[in-house]
């Protein structure tokens, strides 16, 4: 799906348009805890630039 689609589907259903996305080739290290009351998120790294373990414990 082309960039400027997916924005503009994803643009439908929220309040506010998105600036952008990134997917699990960069999410994958790291171990992301979102705070929804105070509308906080964390991404700590994984230092030695390899995989996170998954939170149940597999690859």
């Amino acid at each position: 799906m082309h960039a400027g689609v997916f924005l503009g589907m994803m643009a439908s259903i929220m309040d506010e348009p998105p600036e952008g996305a990134i997917g699990a080739k960069v999410l994958d290290r790291f171990s992301m805890t979102v705070d929804y009351p105070n509308a906080a998120a964390w991404f700590p790294c994984d230092r030695d630039g390899t995989t996170a373990p998954s939170r149940n414990g597999s690859e």
